[in-house]
């Protein structure tokens, strides 16, 4: 399987020549293949249509995501040629908005051995990324860099009434009993791993095999301690230790 993907950028500064220059990208593209157009682009939305428009590309971000307390503006693009592919789109917030300085962040990280425990079963039944191979070497690959960075992983939480409680009043956000209770039911881990938004199993078998792992799994933290052997934690231990010397917060799992 082969596809198109053009990224694109245009300043605030840039003149017309951009949308000539954003044509003749796309004439030289094999439209018998599947296209994706993507980027930042501070673009007239009817310029923008009248190319794509063309090419038969239809815009799945719908909302805006430049908002200012005195404009909004959809200023992100993501056009595909067959947006019956297009099963979820979402953006991973990894800094603070250059937009909004106000923005409030919930942070969320996960035991890196436990990141490991999940990184290995989810490269295990995914098409798209490179498979892990025996235990001892994912784990060499991981240690040494190649998966270290997905030790600040976002990853899905199951919230109890409590800490919907909590997050809405860190966010100040005031929200009524029966909105909390409706929350927190939907984040209970056996609700999430019977719902086709959260549980993948809409996606098609040849990019996830869930025959070969859920991606919902256990929803438990610590179960490293069935995958990795004594000899290895150890390992992993002395690896972390050098890895984070110079953070001073102290985590749950240290």
């Amino acid at each position: 399987m082969s596809f198109n993907i053009v990224g694109i950028y245009r300043p605030p500064s840039a003149n017309d020549t951009f949308y000539d220059q954003l044509t003749g990208i796309l004439k030289k593209c094999n439209h018998n293949k599947e296209l994706l157009l993507m980027g930042d682009s501070d673009s007239e939305k009817k310029k923008i249509a009248c190319i794509t428009d063309k090419y038969n590309l239809d815009q799945i971000v719908k909302g805006e995501t430049k908002i200012s307390k005195i404009s909004s503006t959809q200023l992100d693009l993501i056009f595909t040629s067959k947006t019956e592919r297009i099963t979820k789109s979402y953006n991973l917030i990894t800094d603070l908005s250059d937009h909004n300085l106000t923005l409030t962040v919930i942070y969320v990280m996960r035991n890196p051995k436990d990141v490991f425990t999940s990184s290995f079963h989810y490269h295990g039944m995914t098409s798209f990324l490179v498979k892990p191979g025996p235990q001892s070497e994912f784990l060499r690959k991981f240690l040494d860099g190649q998966g270290w960075s997905h030790c600040h992983i976002y990853s899905i939480q199951c919230l109890s009434i409590i800490q919907c409680s909590i997050i809405s009043q860190f966010l100040e956000k005031s929200l009524d009993v029966e909105v909390i209770d409706k929350i927190a039911e939907r984040c209970v881990f056996k609700n999430m791993k019977q719902n086709n938004m959260s549980n993948y199993s809409a996606a098609p078998r040849e990019f996830m095999d869930l025959t070969k792992s859920e991606f919902l799994r256990k929803g438990i933290a610590g179960d490293w301690k069935n995958l990795l052997t004594a000899s290895e934690s150890e390992h992993f231990d002395v690896v972390y230790k050098d890895k984070m010397k110079n953070v001073k917060y102290k985590f749950v799992w240290d």
